[in-house]
Protein backbone atom coordinates (compact mmCIF):
# COMPACT_ATOMS: atom_id res chain seq x y z
CA UNK A 1 0.00 0.00 0.00
CA UNK A 2 2.87 2.26 1.15
CA UNK A 3 4.18 1.79 -2.80
CA UNK A 4 0.77 2.31 -4.44
CA UNK A 5 0.41 5.47 -2.23
CA UNK A 6 4.07 6.97 -3.37
CA UNK A 7 3.01 6.44 -7.17
CA UNK A 8 0.56 8.09 -6.78
CA UNK A 9 2.04 11.46 -5.06
CA UNK A 10 4.50 11.10 -7.92
CA UNK A 11 1.49 10.85 -10.21
CA UNK A 12 -0.47 13.93 -8.81
CA UNK A 13 2.97 15.65 -8.33
CA UNK A 14 3.54 15.44 -12.21
CA UNK A 15 0.21 16.52 -12.57
CA UNK A 16 0.72 19.63 -10.12
CA UNK A 17 3.93 20.12 -12.42
CA UNK A 18 2.75 20.14 -15.59
CA UNK A 19 -0.14 22.86 -14.43
CA UNK A 20 2.10 25.01 -13.38
CA UNK A 21 4.22 24.75 -16.37
CA UNK A 22 1.16 25.40 -18.71
CA UNK A 23 0.05 28.23 -16.53
CA UNK A 24 3.17 30.31 -18.20
CA UNK A 25 1.30 29.58 -21.71
CA UNK A 26 1.09 33.03 -23.49
CA UNK A 27 -1.42 32.45 -26.74
CA UNK A 28 1.34 34.88 -28.63
CA UNK A 29 4.35 32.62 -27.75
CA UNK A 30 2.51 29.12 -28.18
CA UNK A 31 2.22 30.57 -32.26
CA UNK A 32 6.22 31.76 -32.28
CA UNK A 33 6.78 28.16 -30.98
CA UNK A 34 4.86 26.97 -33.48
CA UNK A 35 5.98 29.01 -36.49
CA UNK A 36 9.72 27.73 -35.34
CA UNK A 37 9.06 23.88 -34.91
CA UNK A 38 7.26 24.22 -38.17
CA UNK A 39 10.18 26.37 -39.98
CA UNK A 40 12.92 24.06 -38.95
CA UNK A 41 11.64 21.66 -41.85
CA UNK A 42 9.24 24.05 -44.06
CA UNK A 43 12.50 26.51 -44.97
CA UNK A 44 13.49 23.78 -46.99
CA UNK A 45 10.58 24.99 -49.56
CA UNK A 46 12.79 28.26 -50.45
CA UNK A 47 15.76 27.08 -49.37
CA UNK A 48 16.52 30.42 -46.98
CA UNK A 49 19.91 29.31 -45.40
CA UNK A 50 19.86 32.46 -43.33
CA UNK A 51 16.29 32.43 -41.92
CA UNK A 52 16.76 28.39 -40.93
CA UNK A 53 19.97 29.42 -38.98
CA UNK A 54 18.34 32.37 -37.19
CA UNK A 55 16.31 29.45 -35.90
CA UNK A 56 18.81 27.99 -33.99
CA UNK A 57 20.81 29.17 -30.45
CA UNK A 58 24.52 29.13 -30.80
CA UNK A 59 24.77 26.55 -28.31
CA UNK A 60 22.37 23.95 -29.94
CA UNK A 61 22.47 20.51 -29.66
CA UNK A 62 20.52 18.49 -32.48
CA UNK A 63 20.70 14.47 -33.58
CA UNK A 64 18.40 13.76 -36.13
CA UNK A 65 17.45 9.92 -36.93
CA UNK A 66 20.48 8.19 -35.63
CA UNK A 67 21.79 9.27 -32.02
CA UNK A 68 25.54 9.59 -33.57
CA UNK A 69 24.56 12.17 -36.08
CA UNK A 70 24.39 14.38 -33.23
CA UNK A 71 25.97 18.31 -34.24
CA UNK A 72 26.75 20.94 -31.12
CA UNK A 73 26.90 24.61 -31.81
CA UNK A 74 25.67 26.38 -34.76
CA UNK A 75 29.08 26.67 -36.66
CA UNK A 76 28.91 23.01 -36.50
CA UNK A 77 25.29 22.99 -37.87
CA UNK A 78 26.43 25.77 -40.20
CA UNK A 79 28.93 23.11 -41.85
CA UNK A 80 26.34 20.03 -41.23
CA UNK A 81 23.91 22.31 -43.47
CA UNK A 82 26.01 22.81 -46.59
CA UNK A 83 24.92 19.16 -47.93
CA UNK A 84 21.48 20.57 -48.91
CA UNK A 85 22.83 23.61 -50.29
CA UNK A 86 22.46 21.34 -53.33
CA UNK A 87 20.41 22.31 -56.15
CA UNK A 88 18.86 19.34 -56.77
CA UNK A 89 17.75 18.75 -53.46
CA UNK A 90 14.58 20.90 -52.01
CA UNK A 91 11.41 20.20 -49.54
CA UNK A 92 8.03 19.49 -51.06
CA UNK A 93 5.78 18.62 -48.20
CA UNK A 94 5.15 18.04 -44.70
CA UNK A 95 2.99 17.34 -41.87
CA UNK A 96 3.11 17.69 -37.64
CA UNK A 97 0.45 16.22 -35.94
CA UNK A 98 -0.23 15.16 -32.23
CA UNK A 99 2.11 18.35 -31.52
CA UNK A 100 2.32 18.81 -27.93
CA UNK A 101 3.86 22.22 -26.42
CA UNK A 102 4.34 22.49 -22.70
CA UNK A 103 6.01 26.03 -21.24
CA UNK A 104 8.22 26.25 -18.11
CA UNK A 105 6.81 28.34 -15.29
CA UNK A 106 8.94 31.36 -16.13
CA UNK A 107 7.09 31.24 -19.78
CA UNK A 108 10.66 31.50 -21.80
CA UNK A 109 11.19 27.40 -21.98
CA UNK A 110 9.21 25.08 -24.77
CA UNK A 111 9.38 21.67 -24.70
CA UNK A 112 7.85 19.97 -27.58
CA UNK A 113 6.61 16.83 -29.39
CA UNK A 114 4.90 15.36 -32.66
CA UNK A 115 4.61 13.01 -35.29
CA UNK A 116 6.36 14.48 -38.30
CA UNK A 117 5.90 13.52 -41.96
CA UNK A 118 8.67 15.27 -44.36
CA UNK A 119 9.13 14.88 -48.29
CA UNK A 120 11.85 16.11 -50.27
CA UNK A 121 13.04 15.90 -53.50
CA UNK A 122 16.52 15.16 -55.52
CA UNK A 123 16.88 15.68 -58.96
CA UNK A 124 13.08 15.40 -59.25
CA UNK A 125 12.46 12.38 -57.42
CA UNK A 126 10.35 12.50 -54.25
CA UNK A 127 11.31 10.86 -51.26
CA UNK A 128 9.23 10.77 -47.77
CA UNK A 129 10.03 10.11 -43.91
CA UNK A 130 6.76 9.16 -42.92
CA UNK A 131 6.20 9.21 -38.96
CA UNK A 132 9.08 10.43 -37.43
CA UNK A 133 8.58 10.88 -33.77
CA UNK A 134 10.14 14.63 -33.45
CA UNK A 135 10.78 16.34 -29.88
CA UNK A 136 12.61 19.21 -29.26
CA UNK A 137 13.21 22.29 -26.60
CA UNK A 138 13.08 26.44 -27.27
CA UNK A 139 14.04 29.01 -25.28
CA UNK A 140 13.02 32.49 -25.66
CA UNK A 141 16.10 34.35 -26.04
CA UNK A 142 16.46 38.19 -26.53
CA UNK A 143 12.72 38.53 -27.08
CA UNK A 144 12.82 35.75 -29.89
CA UNK A 145 12.30 31.92 -30.09
CA UNK A 146 14.81 29.94 -30.76
CA UNK A 147 15.97 25.70 -30.85
CA UNK A 148 18.55 24.72 -28.53
CA UNK A 149 17.76 21.20 -28.57
CA UNK A 150 16.05 18.74 -31.50
CA UNK A 151 15.77 15.25 -31.22
CA UNK A 152 13.89 12.78 -34.31
CA UNK A 153 13.59 8.79 -34.46
CA UNK A 154 12.90 6.90 -37.25
CA UNK A 155 12.87 2.85 -37.72
CA UNK A 156 16.56 2.65 -39.72
CA UNK A 157 15.03 -0.16 -42.00
CA UNK A 158 12.35 2.20 -43.11
CA UNK A 159 14.34 4.61 -44.02
CA UNK A 160 13.81 5.41 -48.11
CA UNK A 161 16.58 4.00 -50.02
CA UNK A 162 19.12 6.59 -50.49
CA UNK A 163 18.27 9.01 -48.14
CA UNK A 164 20.89 7.57 -45.79
CA UNK A 165 23.38 7.64 -48.86
CA UNK A 166 22.61 11.21 -49.61
CA UNK A 167 22.26 12.44 -46.14
CA UNK A 168 23.63 10.80 -43.30
CA UNK A 169 26.81 8.53 -45.81
CA UNK A 170 29.41 9.05 -42.93
CA UNK A 171 26.97 7.14 -40.51
CA UNK A 172 26.71 3.83 -42.43
CA UNK A 173 29.65 3.49 -44.41
CA UNK A 174 31.80 4.70 -41.85
CA UNK A 175 35.40 5.74 -43.27
CA UNK A 176 36.47 3.96 -45.87
CA UNK A 177 39.53 1.30 -44.96
CA UNK A 178 42.05 3.88 -46.32
CA UNK A 179 44.76 3.42 -44.05
CA UNK A 180 45.30 1.55 -40.31
CA UNK A 181 45.24 5.44 -39.67
CA UNK A 182 43.40 7.48 -41.66
CA UNK A 183 45.07 10.57 -44.21
CA UNK A 184 45.56 14.03 -42.46
CA UNK A 185 46.56 17.20 -44.27
CA UNK A 186 50.01 16.14 -46.00
CA UNK A 187 49.79 13.62 -48.65
CA UNK A 188 50.87 10.11 -47.96
CA UNK A 189 51.74 6.47 -49.51
CA UNK A 190 48.30 4.91 -49.82
CA UNK A 191 49.44 0.54 -48.75
CA UNK A 192 53.26 1.12 -48.57
CA UNK A 193 54.57 -1.88 -50.18
CA UNK A 194 51.14 -3.69 -50.65
CA UNK A 195 49.66 -1.67 -53.22
CA UNK A 196 52.29 0.91 -53.97
CA UNK A 197 55.04 -1.03 -54.65
CA UNK A 198 57.14 -1.53 -57.92
CA UNK A 199 56.14 -0.73 -61.06
CA UNK A 200 54.17 2.45 -61.31
CA UNK A 201 50.34 2.17 -60.02
CA UNK A 202 47.18 4.33 -60.92
CA UNK A 203 43.99 5.88 -60.59
CA UNK A 204 42.51 4.13 -57.67
CA UNK A 205 38.26 3.80 -57.13
CA UNK A 206 37.06 2.21 -53.93
CA UNK A 207 33.80 0.36 -53.48
CA UNK A 208 30.99 2.44 -51.19
CA UNK A 209 31.63 -0.11 -48.19
CA UNK A 210 35.57 0.62 -48.69
CA UNK A 211 36.10 -3.31 -48.71
CA UNK A 212 37.33 -3.76 -52.40
CA UNK A 213 39.67 -1.23 -54.24
CA UNK A 214 40.61 -1.32 -57.98
CA UNK A 215 43.53 0.72 -59.95
CA UNK A 216 45.63 0.18 -62.58
CA UNK A 217 49.41 -1.27 -62.59
CA UNK A 218 52.04 -0.80 -65.37
CA UNK A 219 55.05 -2.45 -65.59
CA UNK A 220 57.72 0.46 -67.00
CA UNK A 221 59.99 -2.79 -68.50
CA UNK A 222 57.40 -3.96 -70.63
CA UNK A 223 54.62 -1.66 -70.97
CA UNK A 224 52.21 -3.97 -69.91
CA UNK A 225 48.95 -2.74 -67.82
CA UNK A 226 46.52 -5.05 -65.37
CA UNK A 227 43.62 -4.17 -63.78
CA UNK A 228 44.19 -4.92 -60.20
CA UNK A 229 41.79 -6.19 -58.19
CA UNK A 230 42.15 -6.12 -53.50
CA UNK A 231 39.47 -7.01 -50.98
CA UNK A 232 39.69 -6.16 -47.20
CA UNK A 233 41.39 -8.65 -45.41
CA UNK A 234 40.85 -7.32 -41.76
CA UNK A 235 43.26 -4.39 -41.63
CA UNK A 236 44.69 -5.30 -44.45
CA UNK A 237 44.44 -5.43 -48.12
CA UNK A 238 44.47 -9.37 -49.51
CA UNK A 239 45.86 -10.51 -52.84
CA UNK A 240 46.28 -8.52 -55.88
CA UNK A 241 43.49 -9.98 -58.79
CA UNK A 242 44.15 -9.38 -61.98
CA UNK A 243 41.17 -8.76 -64.19
CA UNK A 244 41.09 -10.32 -67.60
CA UNK A 245 41.34 -7.52 -69.53
CA UNK A 246 44.22 -4.71 -70.94
CA UNK A 247 45.72 -7.62 -72.88
CA UNK A 248 45.06 -7.83 -76.53
CA UNK A 249 43.70 -4.25 -76.69
CA UNK A 250 44.94 -1.06 -74.90
CA UNK A 251 42.25 -0.71 -71.77
CA UNK A 252 42.79 1.76 -69.67
CA UNK A 253 41.05 4.53 -66.78
CA UNK A 254 39.09 1.72 -65.10
CA UNK A 255 36.45 2.67 -62.36
CA UNK A 256 34.31 0.61 -59.93
CA UNK A 257 30.97 0.60 -59.20
CA UNK A 258 29.50 1.00 -55.56
CA UNK A 259 28.99 -1.75 -55.45
CA UNK A 260 31.81 -3.69 -56.39
CA UNK A 261 30.79 -5.97 -59.51
CA UNK A 262 30.82 -3.77 -62.49
CA UNK A 263 33.74 -1.75 -64.21
CA UNK A 264 33.83 1.19 -66.96
CA UNK A 265 36.99 1.30 -68.70
CA UNK A 266 38.13 2.79 -71.80
CA UNK A 267 39.66 0.48 -74.88
CA UNK A 268 39.95 0.62 -78.45
CA UNK A 269 39.50 -2.88 -78.80
CA UNK A 270 36.52 -3.13 -81.57
CA UNK A 271 32.53 -2.51 -81.45
CA UNK A 272 32.13 -6.14 -82.29
CA UNK A 273 34.18 -7.09 -79.28
CA UNK A 274 37.14 -9.14 -81.58
CA UNK A 275 39.49 -8.77 -84.02
CA UNK A 276 41.47 -5.51 -84.97
CA UNK A 277 41.71 -2.83 -82.29
CA UNK A 278 39.24 0.28 -82.85
CA UNK A 279 40.50 3.49 -84.53
CA UNK A 280 39.53 5.32 -81.62
CA UNK A 281 38.64 4.07 -77.97
CA UNK A 282 35.36 4.08 -76.26
CA UNK A 283 33.86 3.54 -73.17
CA UNK A 284 33.22 -0.02 -72.06
CA UNK A 285 31.92 -1.87 -69.28
CA UNK A 286 32.03 -5.24 -67.38
CA UNK A 287 30.28 -6.95 -64.73
CA UNK A 288 30.75 -10.01 -61.90
CA UNK A 289 28.95 -12.65 -61.80
CA UNK A 290 29.94 -14.89 -58.86
CA UNK A 291 33.45 -14.56 -58.92
CA UNK A 292 33.88 -14.39 -62.29
CA UNK A 293 34.04 -10.80 -64.34
CA UNK A 294 31.93 -11.07 -67.44
CA UNK A 295 33.06 -10.24 -71.21
CA UNK A 296 33.12 -6.14 -71.39
CA UNK A 297 30.36 -4.85 -73.33
CA UNK A 298 30.09 -1.29 -75.18
CA UNK A 299 26.78 0.70 -72.53
CA UNK A 300 25.65 1.51 -76.35
CA UNK A 301 23.00 4.45 -76.78
CA UNK A 302 22.69 6.85 -75.70
CA UNK A 303 26.26 6.90 -74.59
CA UNK A 304 28.46 5.55 -76.73
CA UNK A 305 27.29 7.44 -80.34
CA UNK A 306 27.65 6.32 -83.87
CA UNK A 307 29.02 10.10 -84.80
CA UNK A 308 32.81 8.88 -85.49
CA UNK A 309 34.46 12.07 -84.06
CA UNK A 310 33.13 11.80 -80.92
CA UNK A 311 35.28 9.96 -78.43
CA UNK A 312 34.27 9.18 -74.89
CA UNK A 313 36.51 8.92 -72.18
CA UNK A 314 37.22 9.49 -68.32
CA UNK A 315 34.29 7.24 -67.19
CA UNK A 316 33.34 7.28 -63.82
CA UNK A 317 30.42 5.53 -61.88
CA UNK A 318 28.35 8.07 -59.79
CA UNK A 319 27.26 7.54 -56.37
CA UNK A 320 23.49 6.52 -57.42
CA UNK A 321 24.64 4.06 -59.86
CA UNK A 322 24.25 6.81 -62.89
CA UNK A 323 27.66 7.28 -64.93
CA UNK A 324 29.51 10.50 -65.82
CA UNK A 325 32.30 10.62 -68.80
CA UNK A 326 34.20 13.26 -70.85
CA UNK A 327 33.14 13.24 -74.44
CA UNK A 328 35.33 15.18 -77.04
CA UNK A 329 34.11 16.26 -80.68
CA UNK A 330 37.21 18.07 -82.21
CA UNK A 331 38.14 20.91 -80.13
CA UNK A 332 34.99 20.67 -77.84
CA UNK A 333 35.43 18.98 -74.60
CA UNK A 334 32.22 18.56 -72.22
CA UNK A 335 31.59 16.62 -69.12
CA UNK A 336 28.18 14.12 -69.40
CA UNK A 337 26.22 12.84 -66.57
CA UNK A 338 24.26 10.20 -67.53
CA UNK A 339 21.22 8.71 -64.67
CA UNK A 340 20.47 4.61 -64.42
CA UNK A 341 17.62 3.94 -65.93
CA UNK A 342 17.06 0.08 -66.00
CA UNK A 343 19.97 -1.85 -67.66
CA UNK A 344 20.83 1.01 -69.49
CA UNK A 345 21.04 4.80 -69.19
CA UNK A 346 19.43 8.00 -70.23
CA UNK A 347 20.49 10.74 -72.57
CA UNK A 348 23.34 12.01 -71.24
CA UNK A 349 23.24 15.81 -70.27
CA UNK A 350 26.14 17.73 -70.28
CA UNK A 351 27.22 19.46 -67.05
CA UNK A 352 27.21 23.33 -66.62
CA UNK A 353 30.41 23.92 -66.81
CA UNK A 354 32.26 27.52 -68.29
CA UNK A 355 32.94 26.59 -71.48
CA UNK A 356 36.69 27.27 -71.38
CA UNK A 357 36.84 25.44 -67.83
CA UNK A 358 38.84 22.22 -70.08
CA UNK A 359 40.92 24.69 -71.39
CA UNK A 360 45.12 24.24 -70.39
CA UNK A 361 44.68 20.49 -71.19
CA UNK A 362 42.69 18.96 -68.79
CA UNK A 363 42.14 15.59 -68.00
CA UNK A 364 40.81 13.02 -65.78
CA UNK A 365 37.65 14.92 -64.08
CA UNK A 366 36.28 13.55 -61.06
CA UNK A 367 33.42 14.71 -59.06
CA UNK A 368 33.00 14.06 -55.63
CA UNK A 369 29.89 11.93 -54.00
CA UNK A 370 27.87 14.72 -53.97
CA UNK A 371 28.52 16.10 -57.05
CA UNK A 372 29.35 19.77 -55.74
CA UNK A 373 33.80 19.56 -56.09
CA UNK A 374 35.53 18.75 -59.30
CA UNK A 375 39.35 17.46 -59.33
CA UNK A 376 41.04 17.16 -62.75
CA UNK A 377 44.76 17.23 -63.67
CA UNK A 378 46.67 19.62 -65.94
CA UNK A 379 50.11 20.94 -67.23
CA UNK A 380 48.42 24.25 -67.88
CA UNK A 381 50.54 27.34 -67.12
CA UNK A 382 51.64 28.73 -63.71
CA UNK A 383 51.46 24.96 -62.16
CA UNK A 384 54.77 23.37 -60.54
CA UNK A 385 56.51 22.19 -63.11
CA UNK A 386 54.23 18.81 -64.10
CA UNK A 387 51.05 17.66 -64.20
CA UNK A 388 49.20 19.27 -61.30
CA UNK A 389 45.64 18.54 -59.77
CA UNK A 390 43.27 21.03 -59.93
CA UNK A 391 39.46 21.90 -58.14
CA UNK A 392 36.28 23.59 -58.76
CA UNK A 393 33.27 23.92 -56.70
CA UNK A 394 29.91 24.16 -58.06
CA UNK A 395 27.55 26.74 -56.02
CA UNK A 396 24.18 26.88 -54.98
CA UNK A 397 22.91 27.97 -57.94
CA UNK A 398 24.75 24.87 -59.88
CA UNK A 399 27.22 27.41 -61.27
CA UNK A 400 30.97 26.12 -61.01
CA UNK A 401 34.01 27.98 -59.95
CA UNK A 402 37.28 28.58 -62.05
CA UNK A 403 39.74 25.63 -61.67
CA UNK A 404 42.13 26.28 -59.33
CA UNK A 405 45.58 24.59 -58.30
CA UNK A 406 45.89 22.94 -54.90
CA UNK A 407 48.75 23.83 -53.92
CA UNK A 408 52.51 22.86 -53.31
CA UNK A 409 51.22 20.66 -50.36
CA UNK A 410 49.67 18.42 -53.01
CA UNK A 411 51.24 19.42 -55.52
CA UNK A 412 55.36 19.04 -56.78
CA UNK A 413 57.52 18.77 -59.61
CA UNK A 414 56.80 15.61 -60.06
CA UNK A 415 53.31 14.58 -61.69
CA UNK A 416 50.65 14.62 -60.06
CA UNK A 417 47.28 13.16 -61.68
CA UNK A 418 44.28 10.41 -61.84
CA UNK A 419 42.78 12.21 -58.68
CA UNK A 420 40.08 10.30 -57.00
CA UNK A 421 37.58 10.36 -53.86
CA UNK A 422 36.43 7.41 -51.25
CA UNK A 423 33.34 7.01 -51.73
CA UNK A 424 32.42 8.86 -48.39
CA UNK A 425 33.98 11.86 -49.91
CA UNK A 426 36.79 12.39 -47.16
CA UNK A 427 39.74 11.54 -49.06
CA UNK A 428 41.01 12.00 -52.06
CA UNK A 429 43.23 9.35 -54.11
CA UNK A 430 45.82 10.36 -56.69
CA UNK A 431 49.01 9.91 -58.27
CA UNK A 432 52.49 11.17 -57.47
CA UNK A 433 54.80 10.06 -60.03
CA UNK A 434 54.65 5.76 -60.00
CA UNK A 435 52.76 5.78 -56.75
CA UNK A 436 49.12 6.41 -55.33
CA UNK A 437 48.45 8.97 -52.64
CA UNK A 438 45.96 9.95 -50.44
CA UNK A 439 45.21 12.92 -48.23
CA UNK A 440 42.46 14.21 -46.66
CA UNK A 441 40.06 16.54 -48.48
CA UNK A 442 40.34 18.80 -46.01
CA UNK A 443 42.89 20.08 -48.23
CA UNK A 444 41.00 22.00 -50.21
CA UNK A 445 38.98 23.65 -47.66
CA UNK A 446 40.79 26.85 -48.06
CA UNK A 447 40.44 26.95 -51.89
CA UNK A 448 36.26 26.91 -51.58
CA UNK A 449 34.93 30.41 -52.27
CA UNK A 450 33.08 31.97 -49.52
CA UNK A 451 28.87 31.75 -49.67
Amino acid sequence: MRHRTTWIAIFLTAVFAVGHLAAADDPADRAAVQRAIEQSIGWAFEKDFEAMFRLWADDLFHFWLFSDSQVIGLENFKKHAEQWRDPDFRGTRFEFRDLRIVFSRSGDVAWYSCHLDDCGSYKGKEFCLKDVFQTGVLEKRDGRWVHVLMHGSYPVDKVPEGYVRRFYRDLFEKPAATAAKPPGATPEVFAPGVVSRDGIQMKLTMSADGAGILYTERNPETNTVSFISRLRAGDAWGEPIALPYAREYMDIEPSLSPDGRKILFVSNRPAGGGGEPGRFPDIWMAEKTGDRWGEPVRPGPPVNTADPADIEAHPAFGPDGGIYFMRQNGKSRRLFQAERRGDGFDEPRPLPLPDDLFAGGFSGPCLSPDGRILLMHSRREGGFGNWDLYVAFRDESGGWSELMNLGPTVNTGQPESSPTFSPDGRFIFFTRDTDIYQVSVTIIDSLRPKQ
